[in-house]
């Protein structure tokens, strides 16, 4: 690509009094088309309210390239941030963590912390859920190469391939549950301690599975 996308924030945004700062004007959303004036780069031409380089705009074929532009109109906004020499930037926190809320229309500060938690939250369930897969994955590729062995029947590769996605799921419950715990210690004891107790109860399960399959295999073996 000859070009990426970016955002550019005004030098020179006021709410009221108080000058804002790109980072505060990052958390704004909502952009609206913009028509460009002025004239196209080399080997691009004028196209809708953007520029497209290519035999013709009506026509795209692999390789042409598109640009668009949108900007944030003047409006009124709530922001939650802090205010350094007139200037309205992000609150960093002693343990690290930025606040810089920014939402179009008048919101209260009760909700732009809501609506920021709920964001967070459910950034959070998206990441626990992406690491649940990887780590099952992990397992399942760690134990293909006993499916391998079996491939030769195709009735016992599916049967073994089963058995071992569900020692994988029963091993990725348990080290996952330890990965969140492990965070949620040190602001939540109490939830850390019972995420590490469903740990506990997985891994018991899972030695109880394995006695079980050992005695059944014993059982059927033949005697001479």
């Amino acid at each position: 690509m000859p070009g990426r996308s970016a955002i550019f924030a005004g030098t020179d945004v006021k709410l009221g009094a108080y000058k804002v700062d790109a980072v505060v004007l990052s958390k704004l959303t909502g952009f609206t088309p913009l028509r460009v004036q002025s004239a196209p780069p080399a080997g691009f031409q004028v196209s809708g309210d953007g520029f497209y380089r290519g035999p013709s705009p009506a026509q795209p074929s692999t390789g042409d390239v598109r640009v668009s532009f949108g900007a944030l109109p003047a409006q009124v906004v709530s922001v939650a941030a802090a205010s350094a020499g007139g200037v309205l930037t992000a609150y960093r926190d002693a343990n690290g963590y930025t606040i810089a809320l920014a939402e179009p229309g008048v919101a209260s500060a009760a909700t732009l912390f809501a609506d920021e938690k709920k964001s967070e939250s459910t950034l959070t369930w998206i990441l626990r859920g992406v690491g649940f897969i990887a780590t099952l994955i992990g397992f399942v590729c760690m134990t293909r190469p006993l499916t391998m062995l079996f491939a030769v029947l195709p009735f016992l590769e599916s049967v073994v391939g089963a058995g071992v996605f569900l020692v994988a799921v029963t091993l990725s419950v348990p080290v996952t549950l330890v990965t969140i715990a492990v965070a949620w210690i040190v602001h939540r004891p109490l939830v850390g301690i019972l995420l590490l107790a469903g740990a506990a109860v997985a891994m018991f399960l899972l030695r109880r599975i394995n006695p079980r399959r050992r005695v059944q295999a014993a059982a059927w073996r033949p005697s001479i």
